[in-house]
């Protein structure tokens, strides 16, 4: 998987940021319940991490000891990529390479990624 994922990487041009990735070795209910029997894996940036899981939400910080709440951020992203599609090499390239184009959008084209969030009235 790590050989897979570094050829992924060495195509496109990551920001200077720190991302921590996860892939799941078992799949989990909540995030099912949570984003739909069909999530293949997300990304969620640090200010939006309240949403999480607590084993996922630790994945942010350092353990705290005498830090600076600051000093305990760990990562700007999580790249999270859910454990059956890490048994697909086909699903695992292409969902880790849309998650870090989330990554890369909201580092540097900031407004684009906002068009995500426009909400249409139905």
């Amino acid at each position: 998987m790590k050989s897979l994922c570094e050829r992924v990487e060495a195509q496109m041009q990551l920001p200077d940021t720190r991302s921590c990735r996860y892939f799941a070795d078992s799949d989990d209910p909540y995030l099912i319940r949570m984003h739909g029997a069909n999530f293949r894996g997300f990304h969620v940036p640090y200010a939006a991490r309240t949403a999480l899981p607590s084993y996922l939400l630790d994945c942010f910080f350092h353990p705290s000891g005498d830090m600076e709440f600051e000093d305990t951020i760990a990562f700007d992203h999580l790249i999270y990529i859910r454990h059956s599609t890490c048994a697909d090499t086909t699903g695992l390239a292409i969902t880790y390479a849309h998650e870090l184009q989330h990554v890369i959008q909201r580092e540097r084209m900031p407004r684009l990624l906002a068009v995500n969030q426009v909400r249409t009235k139905t």
